[in-house]
């Protein structure tokens, strides 16, 4: 368990916020609510809040290489399993801040560390 479990319910609603809304906007939001917020963060809270920012970040490479590779075929059938891979990886990440336990992003791209 985390031991700032108890430190602060608004961390986990900002953080659970940013996580879902990321689902339509990306990685904009998480990377204003980072940018702002990275101070007065706890580490669980800026351990999320990276993870997210670098998760959607990759995403986002991803949905950029399906574009490319629609012209070929390939990408028409991956674009449709990135974008559920996305909801599925993010609800996942919003139930584990739910309760506080650590959540890793899988297949990620470590662009802030």
């Amino acid at each position: 368990m985390i031991e700032e479990q108890n430190k602060n319910g608004e961390e986990k609603v900002l953080l659970i916020i940013t996580i879902l809304v990321s689902i339509i906007f990306g990685f904009l939001l998480p990377l204003i609510v980072w940018f702002v917020k990275r101070d007065s963060f706890s580490s669980y809270a800026d351990n999320i809040a990276k993870g997210t920012l670098n998760f959607q970040l990759t995403i986002f490479i991803a949905e950029i290489l399906c574009g490319l590779l629609s012209f070929t075929g390939i990408g028409c059938i991956l674009l449709p399993i990135v974008h559920v891979v996305n909801i599925v990886v993010l609800v996942m990440a919003a139930v584990a801040v739910n309760s506080w336990t650590e959540f890793k992003y899988p297949m990620t791209i470590p662009f802030i560390r």
